[in-house]
């Protein structure tokens, strides 16, 4: 095969792979949770990273879909403040 052949198949693979993390990715940010023994800064540094790669794979989150989702990761025992956030964004 020529090189140009090689070259636009290494491509095509490419895309397909970068597809499918792209893909992975969103799965694993649309279920995000904080974990039980995790704190508050470790998670969020969590999302911010998934975030990150996301963008890398050409899914980038928007900011809002992203404070969304974080948001409906906390446990319940985040709630009052959930409702706190949500509020003053609705008013804002």
């Amino acid at each position: 095969k020529s090189a140009r052949a090689m070259m636009i198949k290494l491509r095509s693979i490419h895309k397909d792979d970068l597809a499918a993390t792209g893909a992975s990715l969103d799965i694993q940010f649309r279920n995000i949770t904080m974990g039980v023994k995790e704190s508050v800064a470790e998670y969020l540094g969590r999302v911010v990273a998934l975030t990150a790669k996301m963008a890398e794979a050409g899914v980038p989150a928007s900011h809002s879909l992203a404070v969304t989702q974080t948001l409906r990761g906390l446990p319940a025992s985040f709630d009052t403040v959930k409702t706190l956030l949500l509020f003053q964004a609705a008013s804002g």
